[in-house]
């Protein structure tokens, strides 16, 4: 059973007048990748420099263990944090980057050669002792930068969207890196990022913050699968959000009635609405069976609006009778690829979620 290394009790940050984080609680876990994901202005970054000590909070405690950090300066936090634009000081050496936080420990030279040679090597960097950072390409700077905050053997590693001024292909190739060097250390980590992809490919946890607090928390396919609110259904990869009522309710699962009398099944989670209540029926694109529009099939009727080829999927904007939207993605294949705008078919939402109507 996995310990908590960390925890954030009813932590809260105010400017003023204005609530930037909070009230939030959270409790990571000793080996952990727990990533902070959400809009711009949610309150991720925040939440991190308040962990990393950098700003400390208006009410709530950090604790690492039993000792108390709230107050604590960031040197002796035993934290390594990685920021956005690496902060790497550019008249000095790769090995004296990497070096800084050891010898402000007070560690022996032939010591921080050693650690130095050791933790370049690990991030793939071996023989760049001796440049300096504008020698170097971004994303070598950016392995640089996590050298220089693993060196030292923090308790917890702070990464504050290291990877966003990469470009696209290095992005991709360096989180599964980054990963990888991760679970090779056990070291715990947390990461902030607005990137879902990068959220779902490196972390084992994903908390999702909206307006300053976490609207949903726990693994990535939870998130996806079973969003607990309208805001993690819409910000979470595409969906369609049915309009319709609920008209049964057995065993975790609702039945939802949608305009024109057309009855699905959807799991219902602890704020499902009762019985008689409108709801929203949540079904992802990829979970909608499309087939020909038959005298007495079963399903949605509905006709084809838009259809767009994506090289190995087929995607499809559809329209319901009653007017409602519903995305829809196929494979690549001859049977997707001959269906035209204005088609009328039958759609079948399957492995749906009934969900509270009202306000995101």
């Amino acid at each position: 059973m996995a310990s908590t290394i960390l925890s954030l009790r009813d932590v809260t940050k105010r400017y003023g007048a204005t609530l930037a984080v909070g009230p939030i609680s959270l409790e990571v876990e000793t080996g952990e990748f727990l990533t902070l994901l959400g809009p711009s202005g949610c309150g991720k970054t925040t939440t991190l420099h308040i962990i990393a000590g950098l700003l400390h909070p208006d009410e709530g405690r950090v604790t690492m263990g039993e000792r108390d950090l709230t107050r604590v300066a960031p040197p002796y936090r035993d934290m390594g944090l990685v920021f956005q634009n690496y902060a790497l000081f550019p008249h000095k050496t790769i090995a004296e980057n990497v070096a800084f936080g050891l010898r402000m420990r007070n560690v022996g030279k032939p010591e921080i050669a050693r650690r130095v040679a050791a933790m370049l090597d690990l991030v793939g960097l071996p023989g760049v002792e001796g440049r300096f950072p504008d020698q170097l390409s971004g994303g070598q700077r950016q392995r640089v930068a996590l050298a220089r905050a693993l060196v030292i053997e923090p308790t917890v590693l702070l990464l504050d969207e290291p990877l966003s001024n990469l470009d696209a292909l290095l992005r991709k190739r360096m989180r599964l890196e980054l990963r990888d060097i991760q679970r090779r250390l056990g070291i715990t980590t947390i990461f902030v990022t607005h990137d879902q992809d990068e959220a779902f490919e490196m972390s084992d946890r994903v908390a999702l913050l909206n307006a300053g607090r976490i609207e949903q928390l726990g693994p990535p396919e939870a998130l996806y699968d079973a969003p607990a609110t309208r805001f993690v259904a819409e910000f979470i990869g595409e969906a369609s959000l049915l309009e319709g009522r609920i008209v049964g309710r057995r065993d975790g699962e609702a039945a939802i009635e949608l305009p024109g009398g057309t009855v699905v099944a959807a799991a219902a989670g602890p704020g499902t609405p009762g019985v008689g209540q409108s709801a929203l029926l949540f079904v992802r694109p990829e979970r909608v069976s499309l087939g020909p529009d038959q005298p007495g099939a079963a399903g949605l009727r509905v006709r084809v609006e838009r259809r767009v080829f994506s090289g190995e999927v087929v995607s499809f904007a559809l329209r319901t009778e009653s007017g409602q939207s519903l995305l829809c993605k196929k494979p690549s294949v001859g049977e997707y690829r001959a269906v035209e705008p204005g088609t009328w078919l039958r759609a079948t939402p399957i492995e749906c979620r009934a969900l509270a109507a009202g306000a995101p």
